[in-house]
């Protein structure tokens, strides 16, 4: 989808690498963990709200860290106080990660349904039925969740700057060009 839409789109004008590239990663990694679509590669220069919110929720994580309060009242906030202060992006994510955590806990009580083939992380992560009691317990709605913001943040903003790095790299060298 990124090289179909650099060729549409950018064959004589600019664009910014590094959002393409953690465009097509996060689509990547939703697709992949979430079996869910972002189409962030589709957006217009790149700039796709999620995107855009990781930058700002970047700038504030150490904030966030040393006064955990502060976090908690934030992640606590209603939706409509989110778009006031320029976070719909991130809520509207949280809240479809809630769904899917929701969804394959109730899924995991019905003994018919195949977890596995769902193409989603939280149902591969609860049907294992060789985890420990212990490990179980660990597996709440509230740790799921904070592990699929993880997962996403991991897998598309350090990925991206490293495939950014990489084409910056190719793009200099004339002879790898």
């Amino acid at each position: 989808k990124l090289i179909e839409h650099l060729l549409q789109n950018h064959r004589s004008l600019p664009f910014d690498v590094n959002l393409a590239c953690r465009s097509a990663t996060l689509d990547i990694i939703t697709l992949y963990t979430f079996g869910i679509s972002t189409d962030a590669v589709l957006t217009p220069s790149f700039l796709h709200p999620v995107l855009l919110d990781s930058d700002r929720h970047a700038r504030n994580k150490w904030f966030f860290k040393h006064f955990p309060l502060v976090k908690n009242l934030m992640m606590n906030l209603p939706s409509w106080f989110a778009t006031i202060i320029g976070r719909k992006a991130s809520f509207n994510f949280v809240e479809e990660i809630t769904k899917l955590v929701d969804d394959a806990l109730e899924d995991r009580n019905r003994e018919a349904v195949d977890l596995q083939s769902s193409g989603n992380i939280y149902r591969t992560l609860l049907s294992d039925l060789t985890r420990t009691e212990r490990m179980m317990k660990r597996l709440n709605k509230r740790w799921l969740i904070g592990e699929g913001l993880n997962l996403r943040g991991a897998g598309s903003d350090t990925v991206g700057n490293t495939c950014t790095t990489g084409v910056r790299y190719v793009l200099s060298d004339k002879r790898v060009l």
